[in-house]
């Protein structure tokens, strides 16, 4: 179990971390034993630290991916591009499995203005899923 750790500690954490990777060109990487030093608490049991300062990196058009069991790398803009990609897939199978728990609504159930959302969102979804599909 985790020990209770106070906001302000977790601020001052993502400013360091945000620290850290500002300070990478594109193309660099910052190790997780690296950032965890930093902050000197494990990064990858708080994760959501590390996605914190890269949110407010991102502001400032500062863009990093991960780099599987390694660290974070600053991205060209070739590889913001290709990261883009997984965005569609993961957007596409959310809509999907949304689109299919609207389609075990029993209709006769609802109320007319509930119809009108459930078809209007079956739309939605259903254009999503067409929009980000790659063909």
């Amino acid at each position: 179990m985790s020990e209770f750790v106070p906001y302000a500690k977790n601020s001052a954490d993502v400013q360091a971390i945000a620290a850290v990777l500002d300070q990478l060109a594109i193309g660099e990487m910052a190790t997780y034993a690296g950032i965890s030093a930093a902050i000197a608490r494990d990064i990858q049991a708080h994760r959501y630290l590390l996605e914190r300062a890269c949110d407010q990196l991102l502001k400032q058009r500062k863009v990093f991916g991960c780099i599987h069991n390694e660290g974070m790398k600053r991205l060209s803009d070739a590889e913001i591009v290709e990261t883009s990609f997984h965005a569609f897939r993961r957007i596409r199978r959310i809509a999907r499995k949304s689109a299919k728990r609207l389609t075990s609504v029993e209709w006769s159930g609802l109320a007319d203005s509930d119809k009108q959302r459930h078809n209007m969102h079956m739309s939605v979804l259903g254009a999503i899923v067409h929009a980000a599909t790659p063909r």
